[in-house]
């Protein structure tokens, strides 16, 4: 006996169906990963601290606007890093706004941010404020602690 054409139709449309609903259940199963995903990275942002930290004390830069013209993609690279004087061995910017110690660890509380008056580099127990440009990548100022940085740029 052979199936009559409404029959195979309707067999059709049936497994075009089904296509359609697992294609579907596997966007949402998908989806719901990447909106945990988000939640995950959303909620470790909250819990760190925003960019935006206290600023240093005050230091009057020899000139107010002396990195408006420093660009973001001219800040990464690696630092010679001084401090009171002292060379304390080599940092990292990153492009990602993130830094690596002298020792080569990256912590979540490390990050830079880049304003018209100042360079900070954001630590775990504190900042840096570098206010002046001495030359190309040569950067000078305090930290919160008052005690004088300065940095010296090797790429």
């Amino acid at each position: 006996m052979r199936p009559d054409r409404k029959t195979i139709v309707l067999s059709v449309v049936v497994v075009l169906l089904l296509m359609v609903n697992t294609v579907t259940v596997f966007f949402l199963i998908v989806q719901g990963v990447q909106i945990k995903s988000l939640r995950a990275q959303l909620s470790v942002r909250q819990a760190t601290p925003e960019r935006v930290a206290p600023r240093a004390p005050d230091v009057e830069p020899d000139d107010p606007n002396a990195f408006a013209g420093v660009t973001e993609s001219m800040i990464p690279g690696r630092y010679k890093w001084f401090q009171s004087g002292q060379e304390k061995g080599i940092i990292t910017l990153f492009a990602d706004h993130t830094f690596s110690n002298e020792k080569g660890e990256k912590f979540s509380a490390y990050h830079w941010e880049l304003g018209p008056d100042a360079l900070v580099l954001i630590w775990q127990s504190g900042l840096i404020r570098y206010t002046r440009i001495e030359s190309n990548g040569v950067y000078v100022g305090l930290r919160t602690d008052q005690r004088p940085e300065r940095m010296e740029k090797l790429d």
